[in-house]
């Protein structure tokens, strides 16, 4: 019996030492990635856009800037202008600044955010008031608003077992109050929380995300982009960008 307790004791041992490795290793991965990243904007005649939001609003993890979620947009839209304020790292409290430093109107703002919150450990009623302060400052300044925060944070590559688990937690808390207050201000919201079995980046996280297991990779932008133009035809059909 000993020889068992000892063994498992072991065998606990190596999988913290491996966890912890591949944490560190993709961490680095990760801060290499936020450095040679930077949020595309575009200057045109078009429609005005604003995306504020973290790392995932400036793109970080895509291969290059046309494969962001900015960039898919001026792929598509040539003459839309879009200014990028997002901050790779940005909480909700930081993103309501990017917003408050904006113009007064725009025709199309995107918010990318929340998963910061969740991942820091911040206190979540903190991030409620926050999220409510920016999500009404931002219908004032456009009529068409869409709000987009990650999936379930705790299946991220990066994200060890049983941390996920709280991870995961705080992540259905976050989205709770997300769906309610963008139902309340009249915002878009893309819900992209899944459990493990129905999650597509846990399904084919090799496909979905990026060497530093946290980030998306060009199919996962591509994946939210595309839920970003099913949203954006289904509620502001008379949106011209």
């Amino acid at each position: 019996m000993k020889k068992i307790v000892l063994t498992i004791i072991g065998l606990l041992v190596l999988y913290l030492l491996y966890q912890i490795g591949l944490f560190i290793y993709r961490v680095s991965i990760s801060k290499q990635l936020v450095k040679k990243s930077h949020a595309v904007s575009n200057v045109g005649s078009g429609a005005r856009m604003l995306i504020v939001g973290d790392s995932t609003a400036v793109g970080v993890g895509a291969t290059s800037a046309s494969t962001t979620i900015a960039g898919l947009f001026v792929r598509d839209f040539p003459n839309l202008s879009v200014e990028n304020r997002a901050v790779s790292g940005a909480v909700l409290a930081e993103i309501l600044l990017q917003l408050q430093d904006a113009r007064e109107k725009y025709d199309l703002i995107l918010i990318q955010g929340g998963p910061n919150d969740v991942l820091s450990y911040r206190n979540l009623k903190d991030s409620k008031k926050d999220s409510e302060a920016l999500l009404r400052l931002a219908r004032q300044k456009s009529d068409h608003v869409v709000m987009l925060s990650a999936g379930n944070a705790g299946l991220v590559p990066l994200i060890p077992w049983p941390i996920s688990l709280t991870i995961s937690s705080r992540t259905r808390i976050l989205r709770a109050f997300l769906i309610e207050q963008t139902s309340t201000v009249g915002v878009a919201y893309i819900d992209l929380y899944q459990e493990r079995k129905d999650d597509e980046f846990a399904k084919d996280p090799k496909r979905f995300y990026a060497p530093d297991g946290l980030h998306p990779a060009d199919a996962g932008y591509a994946f939210w982009y595309s839920k970003i133009r099913e949203i954006l035809t289904s509620r502001f059909p008379n949106l011209v960008l």
